[in-house]
């Protein structure tokens, strides 16, 4: 099974203090069968977050002591790819090479997904884009933390194909 991973969850597998540490860790240590997935778009926003938060974040058998924050960053975001096991999807492969042109029907095709998927998902921009990457990816399930996408799961389900894990999420 292909699964994409959301960035709440990819960053709680590794931050060991983060409140989801145990919950991520059983949801994707049941799964190690499974190939896992992020995108360029997750490898920002999880550059953006440990960014933010580098100081207060701990992480098992990682030495930080002496690093830039810039080095510490990648130093994690290295680390989340390699502990997932992760594969990198990039917006040429879901959009083609023609995305370096910006081919109006390129980048209208995004949007318009965006737009329509918007209109009856009512969710966050940047959890739209992840979802319409992993449904265009062809990807089987999409691994989540988020409240809202999970309260949407069954209609997440029937308009894009994409099975949402978990089906209930209690902290």
């Amino acid at each position: 099974m292909k699964i994409y991973i959301d960035t709440g969850p990819a960053l709680a597998y590794i931050i060991t203090n983060d409140p989801n540490h145990e919950i991520a860790e059983n949801l994707i240590s049941k799964r190690k069968e499974s190939e896992f997935y992020l995108s360029e778009l997750s490898i920002a926003e999880i550059a953006s977050v440990l960014s933010r938060n580098i100081d207060l974040i701990q992480v098992e058998n990682i030495y930080l002591n002496g690093l830039s924050a810039k080095d510490k960053v990648l130093v994690l975001l290295l680390y989340t790819i390699k502990k997932l096991n992760a594969k990198i999807l990039k917006f040429r492969d879901i959009l083609g090479d023609y995305i370096f042109f910006a081919n109006d029907k390129i980048l209208s095709k995004l949007f318009r997904k965006t737009i329509e998927l918007a209109a009856k998902i009512k969710l966050r921009t940047l959890d739209l884009l992840h979802l319409i990457i992993a449904s265009e990816c062809k990807i089987d399930a999409f691994l989540t933390l988020d409240k809202e996408i999970i309260k949407r799961a069954r209609l997440i389900e029937s308009t894009i194909n994409l099975e949402i894990i978990p089906k209930s999420f209690n902290k």
